[in-house]
């Protein structure tokens, strides 16, 4: 018996995180000459197997990350390719800050600050509220979905209960692959 030429291959690799650990239970797509869907495991390796030589391409996806490179293409496929590494980045989102009528919150009048976050993946948040030289004023935390405007609202109030002086804050949103910060000015 002869040696023959190998006619089936394997195109396999990792799907790196930026943020912590492999990304667990993202869908990986080949298309091109054959097509074939694999979800990364819990240590994010893919793997395609017994591919016949052609063309292939390779494109990962996952809701809230972004991948790089996008995807990958083989043209003649024609040898194993392991170590087709992807990395993904979490996409941040975006936090919007709503006052009153006017743009500005006037708890007097019952209004409070709408803090919209939009966030790419779900988690839990927390908002931070600080004056202008960083003294911390109010905390709240809360569970969010992905894609979705999520809502948590600030009365003007201290963690103690106390109504804010009239002034401009910060509000910072951390969690959920985000952290981001806003501004809200408060009158009465």
């Amino acid at each position: 018996m002869s040696c023959g030429t190998q006619v089936e291959f394997e195109i396999s690799g990792y799907l790196l995180s930026t943020a912590g650990p492999n990304i667990e239970g993202a869908r990986v797509t080949l298309s091109g000459d054959a097509e074939i869907t694999d979800t990364s495991d819990a240590a994010g390796f893919y793997s395609f197997s017994g591919l016949p030589e052609g063309n292939y391409t390779v494109t990962p996806s996952m809701a809230g990350y972004d991948f790089s490179p996008a995807s990958r293409t083989y043209t003649q496929l024609g040898s194993d390719l392991r170590g087709e590494n992807f990395v993904a980045t979490p996409r941040s989102g975006t936090v919007r800050v709503v006052g009153g009528d006017e743009g500005y919150v006037d708890p007097e009048s019952g209004e409070v600050a709408t803090v919209i976050i939009t966030p790419r993946i779900p988690g839990s948040v927390r908002l931070t509220v600080y004056t202008l030289r960083g003294e911390t004023l109010y905390q709240a935390r809360g569970d969010v979905e992905a894609e979705e405007d999520n809502i948590i609202e600030w009365d003007c109030r201290t963690d103690s209960g106390q109504l804010v002086a009239p002034g401009v804050y910060i509000l910072k949103i951390d969690g959920a692959g985000m952290s981001e910060m806003n501004k809200v000015a408060v009158v009465r």
